[in-house]
């Protein structure tokens, strides 16, 4: 009786792997081209990104992009090179370890092309930044992280 359990599981185990396999769908999908919309705005992102370095072959590689299932922009050649955005960035004038100037140095040395310095309940370091990024060819997004203090208590009408 043993055996014929441990054989009749061995059978139901392989059945179940061959109707996982079979259930198993690709991922990624078909690659698809850019809408006008998406089109339009990637070139007035680059063109802002690129502004300092003026090249007509930025604007002309636009439609060598494909965008991916999850609205990622892949280039189709090595025609332009790809441009890397971090929106939350933090440096040591609120409660990164990093000065202003080295956040700058790192973001370069990791291909970012546009670095928004958000510290916390304070844009002192600001100034900083976009001097070195001026330096690295970097586009700087000034921001703020503002505190606030949530009290049910207190409502203004």
């Amino acid at each position: 009786m043993v055996g014929l359990g441990d054989n009749n599981s061995g059978c139901n185990s392989s059945s179940k792997a061959k109707d996982k396999k079979k259930k198993k769908k690709k991922r990624g999908g078909s690659k698809r081209k850019m809408t006008a919309e998406q089109t339009l705005a990637f070139k007035s992102v680059t063109e802002w990104v690129y502004l300092d370095h003026q090249n007509s072959s930025s604007t002309a590689a636009l439609s060598s992009w494909v965008v991916d299932d999850f609205g990622v922009q892949k280039s189709l050649g090595r025609m332009m090179e790809k441009v890397v955005f971090e929106l939350h960035s933090h440096s040591k004038h609120s409660d990164g370890f990093l000065s202003p100037s080295k956040l700058v140095e790192r973001a370069h040395g990791n291909g970012v092309k546009v670095l928004a310095l958000t510290d916390h309940d304070t844009m002192s370091g600001i100034p900083e930044a976009i001097e070195t990024a001026r330096r690295f060819g970097i586009k700087i997004i000034p921001g703020v992280e503002i505190s606030t203090i949530f009290s049910p208590r207190f409502f203004f009408y």
